[in-house]
């Protein structure tokens, strides 16, 4: 779970879920839970579906194994997730989230890992090389952020032309990675764009950001004076 999640805006279904899995995980359901009606079960929203799952496994003497599978799966995958995407909720933490989810579905067995498996290539965005780098530029570590930036300088000396329009294929994920940053092959040119947000940062000035102890601040105060500068343009 996130380290506050009492920061986080909850609904009154995103708050019962929570409140459920902390039961489940505590091994106790208070009365006044106990006594919610959660009300009926709105498909098209996975939220409610989770929640009313975790209300039958604490209500049913006997799951059977197929519960069991799925409440497993909601408190140790869904839900922190979940909440950690409502917490860090920008696009720089994307892939890092993304790295974490992979991880926490590991403990499945391996017919139900190939399942989840083949629903994370499905949705793989967040492994492409674009969202990786630009969620390392705002790394805590000093090393991954200098490590971007060159990443960045290389595609634009050994690309002879950018693609102004990009083809966005998702790519074949490693799923034995220990971090985010090795979801794919950053060393692969091939596979390696650079990402919209520096697109507009000057070469020179991107590489001067590599001396800097904490080029983070600096890159969003150029993004945002870059855009107010077009926004007044395109008025």
């Amino acid at each position: 779970m996130p380290p506050a999640p009492e920061k986080i805006e909850f609904s009154t279904d995103s708050k019962y879920l929570y409140d459920m899995a902390h039961a489940i995980s505590s091994g106790v359901v208070p009365v006044d839970l106990a006594n919610i009606k959660p009300g009926k079960i709105v498909h098209s929203r996975w939220l409610t579906k989770a929640a009313r799952l975790l209300r039958l496994y604490v209500t049913t003497e006997n799951p059977d194994a197929n519960l069991r599978i799925l409440v497993e799966f909601i408190i140790k995958c869904y839900v922190p997730m979940y909440f950690n995407i409502k917490y860090y909720s920008s696009v720089v933490y994307g892939s890092a989230l993304f790295f974490k989810f992979i991880g926490w579905s590991r403990f499945l067995e391996p017919r139900l890992r190939k399942i989840v498996n083949q629903v994370i290539k499905d949705n793989s965005y967040y492994a492409h090389s674009e969202n990786i780098l630009l969620s390392m530029l705002f790394d805590d570590s000093k090393e991954k952020r200098d490590c971007a930036i060159k990443k960045i300088l290389r595609y634009r000396t050994d690309v002879d032309e950018p693609m102004e329009l990009r083809v966005y294929k998702k790519p074949d994920i490693n799923f034995n990675c220990t971090s985010y940053t090795e979801m794919i092959n950053l060393n692969d040119i091939n596979i390696v764009f650079e990402p919209p947000f520096t697109r507009s940062i000057p070469y020179d000035t991107l590489k001067e950001y590599i001396n800097q102890d904490d080029h983070r601040l600096m890159i969003q105060k150029f993004h945002h004076t870059y855009k107010e500068r077009n926004d007044m343009f395109n008025c």
